[in-house]
């Protein structure tokens, strides 16, 4: 009696079982959540610096890291703004600089309340204030 030829299997090129990807799938959305965090971050940052310029101010040092190569960059984080003797009068724009480490507001129109609500807001940030001269 004659046998038939095993058939051949169908081949399949990729196959994936349901979990992996579920964890492909979760692996790609945290990504994509943190960079697109990161870029809100970058763009918030951008925003501040436009409007400590606008003020009259100066923002005067970003936080520094370094590459494997050992080479020094720029981060987006600002550590230090100067808006003494500018135009600010609204302190609301600096509330979610929690990196902030220094914050120079003399001879402003800021009120001591408002200072003081900032100071609540940023406990890390050393805030230099001072009203400006009521004298000519």
């Amino acid at each position: 009696m004659a046998t038939e030829p095993d058939k051949p299997k169908p081949h399949r090129k990729w196959q994936f079982s349901l979990r992996t990807l579920l964890v492909v799938l979760t692996v790609l959305c945290v990504f994509f959540g943190w960079l697109g965090w990161k870029v809100h971050r970058v763009n918030e940052q951008k925003k501040l610096v436009e409007w400590v310029r606008e003020m009259g101010g100066a923002v005067h040092r970003y936080y520094y890291q370094f590459d494997e190569d050992g080479k020094r960059f720029r981060t987006q984080e600002i550590s230090g703004v100067d808006l003494a003797d500018s135009q600010v009068s609204n302190l609301t724009p600096l509330a979610g600089l929690k990196n902030l480490e220094w914050l120079d507001l003399n001879r402003t129109q800021v009120s001591e309340e408002q200072v003081e609500e900032l100071r609540q807001a940023l406990p890390n940030c050393f805030i230099w204030w001072s009203p400006p001269d009521a004298s000519p």
